[in-house]
């Protein structure tokens, strides 16, 4: 789980199911779905870029995917 350096109430987690949810604190379902393509292994870690808000990385295996959600939340 990484909290957000430039939205303190949004977090990004990664799970096991090679999925990676938004979500919004105090709010009971997450506000996105990310599926990582090609994934053959959990996700291991996710991190928000430190100078741009709308970009983060994943980690599964020994694969890296970034993603940035102004240009599309799909991938």
């Amino acid at each position: 789980m990484r909290w957000s350096p430039f939205r303190p109430s949004c977090f990004l987690t990664a799970s096991a199911d090679w999925t990676l949810r938004l979500w919004a604190d105090g709010q009971p379902t997450s506000l996105w779905t990310f599926q990582v393509a090609n994934a053959k292994n959990e996700i291991n870690d996710v991190e928000w870029c430190p100078y741009n808000s709308t970009v983060f990385a994943a980690a599964a295996g020994n694969t890296l995917q970034l993603w940035d959600l102004e240009h599309s939340v799909l991938r």
